[in-house]
């Protein structure tokens, strides 16, 4: 739930763009990288602070994640130029076999329990692929976990 908590209020009787002006050069100031001026109707002050949350993470995905997405194989940018997930020739997430393979290293390390990784194989409904690859760490006599 969000609160409006005030460390410090000030009034002030300027227009907005010039109040806006002065926040932004003392942040520019202080050169404090986690302050931001948002804008928008007091009564929907939560709506403000949501949309801004959202373009932050659009941003994110997009300048920080896509690139290493793409060079990955993991996404392709599809023919309307949207990205779609890259799938192998029986149509799974290249990205959920990676995650799977992952699984699979950290098990025969001993580092994860056989449930976890049954459970993403499960998941992804890929536990038949892997059937027995996963099964034969349970033969008789041939764990070595």
């Amino acid at each position: 739930n969000l609160s409006r908590d005030f460390e410090k209020m000030d009034i002030v009787s300027n227009s907005l763009d010039s109040v806006a002006r002065n926040i932004s050069s003392d942040i520019e100031k202080r050169k404090d990288p986690y302050s931001a001026i948002i804008k928008g109707v007091d009564e929907f002050w939560d709506v403000s602070l949501s949309k801004f949350i959202q373009e932050i993470i659009v941003e994110s995905a997009y300048f920080s994640q896509m690139p290493d997405l793409l060079r990955n194989s993991t996404v392709k940018v599809g023919s309307e130029g949207f990205p779609v997930v890259t799938r192998d020739r029986l149509g799974f997430p290249i990205v959920a076999r990676d995650e799977i393979e992952i699984l699979f290293k950290l098990f025969e390390n001993g580092e994860i329990d056989p449930s976890d990784l049954k459970k993403e194989l499960d998941r992804w409904e890929m536990f038949e692929q892997y059937q027995d690859r996963f099964l034969k760490y349970f033969k008789k006599g041939t764990r070595s976990i």
